[in-house]
């Protein structure tokens, strides 16, 4: 079959959560790679749990994430996934300044999403949101070199990164505990 798009949506009128449940389907189908650029990553426990799934089966599983976001909180919270993420081989890289506004997914070189929505629980269930959504092996590639070319100039997180207990850690457990409303 040939490519396609599609738009799909979501909001706080509809509980068919389409674009999280896209999300969903494509890292968990994933058979080589998922790439994904976010300004906010504050993912659900049913997308981390992919991800982590998807890059223990030995997917190439890599999240480019702004260095510092225009919100500590979130900046926090979505530090405080990195070490479950990271253990799993999931590869992170920490952009900017300035400040990252790229919301894609690529999956496989084969499927993409772009669009509005992050990746976190407020652009999937209380925002508006709106995703473009690719079937082309051609576009999804040309997508796939564009993020690689941000991931080339971009730090990666590292698991053994030192981290102080009151100066990291703690305010990243106290994000975390607000994170379904992020």
């Amino acid at each position: 079959s040939g490519p396609w798009a599609q738009i799909i949506e979501s909001g706080p009128d509809n509980s068919r959560y389409a674009i999280v449940r896209f999300y969903f389907a494509a890292i968990t189908g994933a058979q080589r790679q998922v790439l994904l650029t976010t300004p906010y990553f504050v993912p659900t426990e049913a997308l981390i749990t992919a991800l982590i799934i998807a890059a223990l089966r030995g997917v190439d599983v890599r999240i480019l994430t702004p260095q510092r976001g225009d919100s500590r909180l979130v900046t926090a919270a979505a530090r405080s996934y990195y070490d479950e993420l990271v253990n799993a081989g999931v590869v992170i890289y920490e952009y900017g300044p300035p400040m990252l506004h790229a919301k894609l997914l690529v999956v496989d070189e084969r499927i993409a999403a772009v669009g509005s929505a992050n990746f976190d629980n407020r652009s999937f269930r209380l925002n508006f949101e709106s995703s473009l959504l690719l079937e082309d092996a051609g576009m999804a590639a040309e997508l796939a070199q564009l993020i690689e070319r941000e991931f080339a100039s971009a730090p990666r997180v590292r698991a053994d990164r030192p981290r102080p207990l009151l100066s990291a850690r703690l305010p990243e457990a106290l994000a975390r505990l607000l994170a379904p409303l992020l």
